[in-house]
Order: structure tokens, then sequence, then C-alpha cells
């Protein structure tokens, strides 16, 4: 088989769990006789062929000055879209590739499979679940509705409803993500491990070890309350944290902070120590030489600080709230097991941890290190892998329906809709006009560039009213010069009647308006065309815009996204629609006076099920002018609409409601959100500053400057100094 893997984390620059798998996993499949590569971003580019069956493929990851126009994350996704492109374009398409869920890497890549990219089609998708980001957000107690985190939860969905097959490591995790599977389920295959012959073995040593970040979700700070009263009792076993500090949100500290805050007085005593990250191959050292290894998760998949504590022969007390539970398998026979839920649970198991003999802990060790070798190491775990893999490749080719995280039902057409006629196949484009005879060559010009079929594009020139003699000379020249263009001209009544009578006067199966000072790309229409044949559940498709004359801007966007949609638009006017599906729900209201009408009408087809997609690449061409209506609204006029756009569709107002508050109150006005979906907002630069000075305040640079200056600053010499200075 040939098998490809995207990773945001790998050796040597970053060491995390996801590295860890992908590079056990990928030596394995290889040493096994598969062809593998492994696709990730680093801090060099390079094509390294490891051994006859295994490269590593690195790319540089974006700097500041590539993401300026795009966002970071946007452009980093794309970037792993362009490498995996260009490498089957190189070298073939693999049989199955594997991408994380975490931080959706891979979304673009799922995304091209579903609008019908060829090149990605055959290529089995699975979507390898470690922890997503919006179940650790939660959990972390970290803001999820603040942007980027709000964007990054919602495509990781996506990854995972867009994903041909799904994996995981634990039944815990499987059990926590099956409702965002769609009509999927998971298989659950442990992580594989490679068992040194020689290594580190227990030495029952006199502590207990936690190995890992120092983050809420782990469990870490909760283990010091149980510590704390076995120490108040008067035990004497020390515990040893050994991992990188994180941030915790709600107070404003790491965690590191909060546990020397809380608990300093069992430093000084030498019964709390707290160490830095360690290389692997130093941790299996400490394993070694402690009492028992400690795995206190309050939510955990199936970490390899674990399978590590246990494949040393080391007894490890975890928690019940993961993976590392289903691991140890049953609580006394092979670790120990203990349950957050139960008041009280974790100091018994800890009493009943110490009172073992080291002959008892000896056993339980050999007895996990049986279980763990049974579970993960290569020989085993690599052929059930395989026939997985088998098992996907195996199972029909099949296109559903259109991944959507929304779930709205369809309404049935209105008899008015569902009687008009049309031409099958046919694009009407209907361009309402007014006074802007300068710029409307340019957008008819476009139209007539797209590499959709000619004969089967009309062009409705949909004079609204003008008054500037240029401007209607020039809508009668084009009328005469064109065949499939039809001008039709009546009285001025806004852009909200001119849109709803383009309508009743396309004649095609799809219909686009297009302002007359705006233009598109050549492949537009027939992009989006193919999206709408492809995916019945699909009535709208457009695409990313690219501003021009007054700005050189992109306007990136995603599929319409509830409740999102409700407090922006996500889209401008120049979407390809089912025309019947426009004409039964998009009608643009009269209370619409002021703008925002085409607003108006992509929410009424949301509200009745008719949802849109986004081809993310700059397809449309947008000019910005000062003088334009969109620009000279004020900003009462947009509350106004704003107001009217809630009355106008209360259905969608009250069924998201509550997430629509989340959403105001994380990142503030709706108004003030920029056009990078995937980037914090703009509101929000207090927060971007903060976190730069607590990246600061983690680094190891001013921890050690911290305690230097803490004895420095209550020396009464230095003091002196400073007063008199």
């Amino acid at each position: 088989m040939k098998i490809w893997f995207l990773t945001d984390e790998f050796p040597p620059s970053f060491g995390g769990g996801i590295g860890m798998y992908v590079d056990i996993a990928s030596r394995g499949l290889a040493g096994a006789g598969h062809q593998v590569i492994v696709v990730t971003a680093d801090t060099c580019s390079k094509h390294e062929q490891i051994n006859d069956n295994l490269i590593h493929h690195r790319f540089l990851r974006p700097d500041n000055e590539q993401s300026a126009k795009l966002g970071y994350y946007i452009t980093l996704y794309q970037a792993y879209y362009r490498q995996v492109a260009d490498l089957i374009d190189r070298v073939g398409r693999p049989d199955i590739i594997e991408l994380p869920e975490y931080n959706a890497i891979g979304y673009y890549i799922l995304q091209a499979k579903h609008l019908g990219e060829a090149r990605f089609q055959g290529i089995k998708m699975v979507v390898h679940c470690h922890t997503p980001n919006f179940e650790l957000s939660a959990v972390n107690r970290t803001p999820e509705y603040a942007f980027p985190i709000y964007w990054i939860g919602r495509m990781e969905m996506f990854c995972m409803k867009a994903a041909d097959a799904l994996l995981t490591q634990s039944q815990f995790l499987h059990n926590h993500l099956l409702p965002y599977a769609g009509e999927k389920t998971f298989d659950v295959i442990p992580l594989p491990y490679h068992f040194h012959e020689t290594g580190n073995r227990y030495q029952c040593g006199k502590h207990l070890l936690y190995a890992g970040r120092l983050e809420y979700r782990k469990g870490v700070y909760q283990l010091l309350d149980p510590m704390t009263k076995l120490w108040e009792e008067g035990v004497q076993t020390p515990l040893v944290l050994v991992g990188s500090d994180v941030m915790f949100s709600p107070r404003n500290q790491t965690i590191g902070e909060m546990i020397r805050q809380k608990y300093g007085k069992w430093i000084e005593a030498g019964l709390l120590i707290m160490k830095d990250k360690v290389p692997p191959e130093e941790l299996e050292r400490l394993y070694a030489e402690a009492k028992a290894v400690v795995i206190p998760s309050i939510y955990e998949n199936y970490p390899y600080t674990n399978v590590m504590a246990m494949a040393n022969g080391v007894p490890v007390v975890v928690s019940r709230q993961g993976g590392q539970a289903e691991a140890v398998g049953e609580h006394g026979v092979n670790g120990f097991i203990f349950d957050w839920d139960q008041p009280g649970d974790c100091c018994r198991v800890l009493r009943e941890v110490l009172s073992k003999s080291d002959d008892e802990l000896r056993a339980i060790g050999a007895r996990g290190y049986q279980r763990i070798y049974h579970c993960c190491a290569l020989q085993h775990n690599i052929p059930v892998r395989e026939a997985y893999y088998q098992k996907i490749m195996g199972e029909p080719a099949a296109y559903h329906p259109y991944p959507f995280l929304t779930e709205i039902p369809a309404s049935p057409l209105s008899q008015e809709a569902a009687l008009s006629p049309e031409k099958a196949g046919l694009l009407s484009v209907v361009i309402p006009y007014y006074n802007l005879g300068k710029t409307v060559k340019e957008t008819v010009s476009s139209i007539l560039r797209s590499d959709y079929d000619q004969e089967q594009i009309e062009i409705v020139l949909l004079d609204d009213g003008s008054t500037d003699p240029d401007s209607i000379a020039i809508a009668k020249e084009l009328d005469n010069q064109y065949d499939c263009l039809r001008l039709v001209r009546i009285e001025n009544g806004g852009l909200a009647h001119a849109r709803n009578t383009g309508v009743r006067l396309a004649r095609g199966e799809f219909v686009c308006f297009l302002d007359a000072d705006d233009t598109v790309e050549p492949t537009y229409f027939s992009r989006c065309i193919q999206v709408l044949r492809l995916h019945r559940n699909v009535s709208f498709v457009y695409s990313w815009v690219q501003y021009f004359e007054g700005s050189t801007s992109v306007w990136t966007t995603f599929d319409t996204e509830m409740p999102y949609m409700c407090a922006q638009n996500q889209l401008t006017c120049m979407a390809v629609a089912r025309r019947k599906d426009y004409l039964a729900f998009a009608h643009n209201h009269e209370e619409m006076e002021y703008g925002l009408e085409d607003y108006d009408g992509w929410l009424g087809m949301v509200e009745h099920g008719r949802m849109g997609v986004c081809i993310p690449e700059a397809l449309v061409n947008y000019r910005v002018r000062p003088a334009s209506m969109a620009r000279s609204m004020s900003r009462d006029a947009i509350l106004y609409l704003r107001t009217q756009l809630k009355k106008l569709h209360p259905a969608l107002y009250e069924r998201f409601g509550a997430e629509l508050y989340a959403l105001l109150l994380q990142n503030g006005s709706s108004m003030r959100w920029g056009p990078q979906l995937c980037e914090s907002s703009s509101f929000d630069q207090t927060e971007k500053l903060m976190a730069e000075v607590n990246a600061f305040r983690n680094s190891r640079v001013f921890r050690m400057a911290k305690r230097i200056a803490g004895p420095l600053y209550h020396s009464r010499a230095v003091r002196w100094i400073i007063r008199h200075i």
C-alpha cells in the first residue's frame, strides 16, 4: 500500500504525542514493506529518503510575510493542500492519506475531494482523532467561541464529517467524538510503540512521578489536593512533576505559577519537586527510578506517557477519564485506576499504592508490561493497522451529501418556484445596473471570458432607471453588441427590487448576480456549477474575494456556518445559485432599503435548509470604491438593517441565539470582525498583547531572571540601593 501521513508535529522539531505516533507508525509500516511518505511543516524544506520505503517530506512553515493577506492558519492549511497536490502530481496518488483532526491541517485537502478535484478522487482519507481543539478548549476552560479557536474547532469538525473513515486510540475518545462523526463510526486502535530490548527497568524508587505538560486537563493541578492530604497525614513520598508549563486562561496564569502559589510550602519541604521538560531517553530513566507513574488526566485519549511507563515495567496510577484506564484494564492487576467522579477515590488509590511492597509493585509492573506489549508492540500493532487500511480500501467509493456542519431541514419549494420554467444547464448572469457605464464593459468582458460553455450563458443587464446619458448609451451598445445579452430597463427601485425582478426574468437553471463594477475569473462559473451538480444538498456556491482598485486584500471565508452567519455575512452577491431555490427563498425585502439586501437573501435560503459552499480561492473580484453603497452606510443604518434581519428571519435567531450570544461576547461586535475569519478579531488586540506578555513570562529566560531577582530584591543592601537611586 501507499500510505501518506500528514502531521504538524514531527521530530526533531516537535516531540509531542502526535509526532511520536506518526514517527513510530510510519517506520513500522515502512518496515512491513509499504511505501510511506510523511508530510510536515518544518523550519526547513527537505524531501528526505529515510530508507527504501520511507520519505520525510518537510516544507517551510509559512512566515509572517506569507500569511499577511490570508492569516497564518489559512496560509498553513493551504500550504498543506498545495504540498500534497504537488506530490500527487509528481509521484502519483497514494492509497491512503491519514491526517489528524487536531488543528484541522487537512481541511482544504478534504474539502477539495468533496468539491470534485480530480487529483484527490480515489484516495481514501482517514482522519485520525488524537484530541481536537474544540474538546481541549472546553476542558481547559479556554473561551471556545473566541477567534481563531472557534474556526479551528469548526474546521476540525468538518474534517471528521468529511473523512472516508475515522480512527482513534481509545474507546473514551470514541464515545466523546461520536456525535461529530455524522453517519460514520470510529475504529479504535491503540498507539504503536517501539519496545527496546534493553532499557531502563523498574527500580522501585521512593517518589511518585508525573510526566507531561502542566495543563489543566492533564489533572496535575487537581492531583495536588489528594497529595496534600497524604503529606498532612505524615506521608513522606515526594511527587516529581516533569514537563513544560501551560497557560490557564481563567486565572491568566500558568499552571506552574498556580502550583507554586498554592503549594509552595510543599516545594520548600522537598515533597513537591518541579522539573522542566526532558528528552524521551531521560524520561525513561526517570520512569525507572520512580515508585509509580501517575497519569491523573481529567480528559485524555491514549497518552504515550502511560505507554512508556508500562513499557518499562513501572506500575502506573491512572484516572478512569481516558484511554490510560483502558491500557491498564484491571485495577490492582496491571496497574491502579481511580475515578475523579468518585470523591476521595484518588486519595484512596494513592494510599493503596504506597502500602504495596516492592515485590508487589514489581509484579504489577511486569503484568502491565505484558498487557501494553500485546497492545502496542509493532509486531502486534502494525498488522492491525494494515488490516484496517485494507478494509477501508475495500469499501466502495460513494459520493455523500456535502458534509455541512449545520443541519437545517429543507423546506419545499413554493408553487411559483417549482413551476417556474428553466433551461437545464443555462446560467443566467443578472447585472443590476445604475449609472455605472464606466465599469460595466469590464464586468461583461469578464463573463465572456468564462470557460463555462458560452452557449449556456445568458446575461440580463437590468438597468434600474439609470439617469446618466453615457451609462444609458453604453447599456444600449452592449445590447446591440452581444447576442447573449438582454437589456431590460425598469423604473428605479433599488437593489432589492432589481434582484427580485432579475431572478424572475432569468431563464437558467442557475443564476448569478454580478454588480456592474465587479468581475469574475474565467474558471469561476464552471467551478461553482460543478459543485452544484455534484451535491444536491448545496444550493449556492461562492469563493474568496479579491479586492481591487481601492484595496489589495483578500476576503477569506468558509461554507455557510451557523451561528456565525447570523452575525456576519460570509459572501458577496456574486454566488452562483440554483435559480428555483433563490426564487423561493432569497426574496430581497423592501425593509433592506439601505443595503445588505444580498445578506438578507442568503439568510432566507439558509433558514429553509438551502446551504452554501465556499471554494477557497479568490475567483471573484470586488471593486472597492469610496462612494459605493456599502462604504457610505452610516453606523446607525447598519444597526437598523441588522435589526431588520432579526425580524425577517426570527427562526434562525431564535434557534442559534445562545451560540450567537457566546460569539458576540467573546469577540465583540460583529461590525468589528475582520475578513480573515481564522485570525483573532481586531477588537481583541489587547488579548494578542497579553498572549505575547504571557509567552515571555513562560520563557526560561524570564523564569531564571525571576529566581535570581527574588532573593536579590529581599536583600537589605539591594533594597537600600533601589530606594536611594
